[in-house]
């Protein structure tokens, strides 16, 4: 039977992912998603029901913000973001993220460790979680991008994390409707849960972890609430942009029509054709080819 609400949901994404009582399921979602070794994941924002209630937007929905933040014990960032919609603009906007988040460590004292304000800046990972295809020239699901020396093959900052991962700017993007067969069996595991497919056994325990808070049974009424009420403000944005869609395709036509009908009417009256004639063929209003006539549509 398959489930009502999936995992790509803001509010289980979140809870599932940023959750402070369980931050193996985080852990285990970096370390598979990056290949980096976790020994320690510091939520800088954790799920709270109330949190999360006060961030929905008008109607329901949440404004565009990032969906887990998390500090790692040697000071680096991680960032994840779940997207179920295209969007135009999505890779700078994907880009635009991680560049702020960089960008807010500089000068904290916190995390500063030389005499330059500098030295607070660390490597950051961003992970987008993308339900939809995004690069469409292959069928692999997984992407990492980084800022690498193309001639003398090193990472910027010379900080070697794997074969593609290192540097201090990483961003990863892993498509849910892509051939999971090209990735590695602990990526198809994720792949899985968030399309809501059934974990095998041989599935780590941090993920069945993630999978059980996720599910609908786990959650409490206000949540389950939430989730049907931003599904609905959703279905009914998407109800609005159809209809606009519809209405300027229609627009278009009627437009494109009206064009042929005065671009027809021109020629008949520079044939000579009859007023009352050039009405019946094109359906102009007289006026109009009138007005046409007058401007020396005719000879």
């Amino acid at each position: 039977m398959p489930r009502q609400h999936l995992p790509t949901n803001d509010l289980l994404f979140k809870r599932s992912l940023a959750n402070a009582k369980h931050p193996d399921v985080t852990a285990g979602f970096i370390h598979d998603l990056l290949g980096l070794d976790v020994s320690e994941v510091h939520i800088e924002n954790p799920y709270d029901i109330q949190v999360f209630r006060d961030s929905l937007g008008k109607g329901g929905l949440r404004p565009t913000i990032v969906d887990v933040r998390v500090r790692l014990k040697d000071r680096s960032q991680v960032i994840a973001e779940m997207q179920v919609e295209r969007q135009s603009m999505y890779l700078e906007r994907g880009l635009y993220y991680p560049c702020s988040r960089y960008i807010e460590d500089y000068g904290n004292p916190g995390l500063d460790t030389t005499e330059s304000k500098y030295g607070s800046l660390n490597p950051i990972y961003s992970i987008h979680i993308l339900d939809f295809l995004q690069f469409d020239g292959d069928s692999d699901p997984l992407r990492n991008f980084t800022l690498y020396d193309t001639l003398h093959k090193e990472f910027y900052g010379n900080r070697v994390i794997s074969d593609t991962v290192g540097g201090l700017f990483n961003l990863t993007f892993l498509e849910l409707g892509k051939d999971r067969q090209s990735v590695p069996e602990h990526v198809r595991y994720w792949m899985d849960f968030f399309k809501g497919r059934p974990l095998p056994e041989s599935a780590p325990g941090y993920l069945k972890t993630a999978f059980e808070l996720s599910e609908e049974h786990n959650l409490s009424r206000e949540e389950a609430q939430m989730i049907s009420d931003e599904e609905r403000a959703e279905q009914d944005r998407i109800g609005q942009l159809e209809y606009a869609r519809g209405e300027g395709l229609q627009e278009g036509r009627r437009e494109g029509q009206r064009e042929t009908a005065l671009s027809n009417a021109q020629k008949a009256l520079s044939a000579g054709l009859a007023v009352e004639l050039v009405q019946q063929i094109t359906g102009l209003d007289l006026n109009t080819i009138h007005r046409l006539k007058a401007a020396g549509f005719s000879n």
